[in-house]
């Protein structure tokens, strides 16, 4: 698959386009006509649209409608129960959001991918460089738009993370309706109800991911003494139900309140089969708990174990998840020039939003207080997609937010 090459200009420029029209030709049109006016005029070199689930059955109209009206190089995107941009978000209310940028110095290929396909290209950075004409070697980055009922989208970021090691995977899996038919992604002029689009981005561009989980940790570090993919049979050498029992009935009330209503398993990144004894003050990826059997002591999590891993149990709440994403957008920009020409995309799990903060538009206007006037689309998604460390993973109530930059010379 050919990719897009790079422009001779000289400076990055995004616009964002936002219409909540619950008639989608009428939405397009007024989203474009912003996208224009923020571009001057220009054609873009990529269009990444986010289309509500409550315009269903409209769906196959958007893509080209909106590559005709913009005429950009590239076109992906996909279907949310709620869409965001322009610093707001919409939920289960009809919107469409555009984010277009004008990338100098930066290459795009845009790609589709069905189960069959991934199986072919494997790890491989030779099949993946000869699937999406861009490097072996070197940061290649993506975004990431999947089908959730048709794709193995655990597959397809472990293998891009062993084919591009250097680069970062953001994205979500699409949402909408209550079947697969609602969802849908978008790439070029096709509107597709399966499978996985997105494009790779590489040359003179910075990517940075920030995902905040919206969990805090309780109780001690433990080390798991015996477990099978996702069964803990035993946690510092007791039944895993009765250690993790003991610890909950070891935390302060407040935790312990929180804990009824929702509590998680934390699996440190760090954490290395002989290692757990050593101090660990790193992230953790945030796992459901999926079942405890108090018979046999045994807790289902939805992750793959071995012994030796670190664990600590995790709590969320509103405060706590509001707190971390500050916390994280405040370290951003202690780290990183907030650059001109630099544009957010933000993936959010459909448990944030108000059904989390009980009101409409929290994370984006976090976002915005955090790292000022940059442009910011989105969607609410079945699963976000980002980065723990080193590893790309799928999670569940998180905000993951991919950051496009002009690289820093």
């Amino acid at each position: 698959m050919a990719s897009i090459p790079a422009l001779a200009s000289t400076e990055f420029c995004w616009a964002n386009g936002f219409s909540e029209n619950p008639n989608l030709d009428v939405a397009v049109a007024e989203a474009c006509a912003a996208v224009r006016t923020g571009l001057g005029g220009a054609s873009p070199d990529i269009a990444v649209i986010f289309v509500s689930g409550a315009l269903e059955g409209q769906y196959e109209r958007a893509a080209p409608a909106i590559m005709e009206a913009l005429q950009p190089r590239v076109l992906v995107g996909t279907t949310g129960m709620g869409v965001i941009g322009v610093g707001r978000e919409v939920e289960e209310r009809a919107a469409v959001s555009i984010s277009a940028g004008r990338l100098p110095g930066i290459h795009i290929a845009p790609f589709r991918l069905l189960a069959q396909k991934l199986e072919e290209l494997d790890v491989s950075p030779s099949n993946w460089s000869h699937f999406l004409g861009c490097p072996k070697e070197g940061p290649v980055h993506f975004l990431l738009f999947a089908h959730p009922y048709s794709t193995p989208v655990d597959e397809l970021v472990g293998a891009l993370d062993q084919a591009f090691p250097e680069g970062k995977k953001v994205g979500g899996m699409a949402s909408g309706g209550h079947g697969p038919e609602t969802m849908a992604v978008f790439e070029g002029t096709h509107t597709h109800f399966e499978g996985a689009v997105g494009c790779a981005i590489w040359g003179d561009v910075d990517f940075d991911v920030i995902v905040a989980q919206g969990c805090r940790p309780v109780g001690p570090q433990l080390k798991i003494t015996k477990a099978a993919g996702p069964d803990l049979y035993e946690i510092d050498g007791e039944r895993a139900a009765d250690r993790l029992t003991a610890v909950l009935n070891s935390i302060p009330e407040e935790d312990r309140l929180l804990a009824r209503r929702s509590v998680f398993v934390g699996v440190a990144m760090a954490a290395r089969e002989g290692e757990a004894d050593k101090p660990y003050d790193g992230g953790y990826v945030v796992r459901n708990i999926m079942g405890v059997d108090p018979t046999r002591g045994i807790v289902r999590v939805g992750h793959q174990f071995h012994e030796g891993q670190t664990i600590r149990l995790q709590v969320r709440d509103a405060r706590t998840a509001e707190q971390e994403l500050v916390g994280l957008l405040e370290r951003y920009k202690r780290e990183h020039e907030v650059m001109p020409g630099a544009a957010a995309f933000m993936f959010q799990c459909n448990g944030r939003g108000t059904n989390l903060f009980g009101e409409e538009g929290h994370d984006a206007r976090v976002f915005r207080e955090g790292l000022g006037a940059m442009p910011l689309a989105g969607f609410f998604c079945n699963g976000e997609i980002g980065p723990v460390g080193e590893v790309t993973y799928i999670h569940g109530y998180t905000s993951s937010i991919g950051i496009v930059r002009p690289r820093r010379r």
